[in-house]
């Protein structure tokens, strides 16, 4: 299990880590992107227009670009060759891994669950209540 060292995703992880005995090992590659170094306060005008173009990169932020390289990245990291991973991240970098567009980052849920084949295709997973 790997987690961003945030606590609201460590925290999301761990009810699953003791149920299965696990230790959750922290990546600072899955923190949430940071659109911009300073406040916007028509912030998801902002995030809209990131979607758009991928490549804008705000003053003190991150392009949607460079955020998803890293993700992937860590993604791959996170691989356990004899079994099966658990990733816990954010919601804005969790919707670029997917290539979701604004519109697909508003309907994330919170926690969203989402399986990637070893292809890379996702696909969500309906939790029950």
């Amino acid at each position: 299990m790997v987690s961003s060292p945030w606590a609201r995703a460590v925290d999301t992880a761990r009810p699953l880590a003791q149920a299965l005995g696990l230790s959750i090992e922290t990546d600072e590659r899955l923190t949430e992107r940071v659109l911009s170094g300073r406040d916007l306060p028509h912030w998801q005008t902002a995030l809209q227009a990131s979607f758009a173009l991928p490549a804008l990169k705000l003053p003190g932020g991150e392009s949607g670009t460079a955020a998803k390289a890293r993700a992937l990245a860590a993604l791959e990291d996170a691989q356990d060759p004899h079994g099966l991973s658990a990733v816990f991240t954010h919601g804005n970098l969790l919707a670029l891994l997917l290539g979701l567009d604004y519109g697909g980052w508003a309907d994330l849920k919170n926690p969203d669950v989402w399986r990637f084949n070893p292809e890379g295709q996702a696909q969500r997973v309906i939790l029950e209540p």
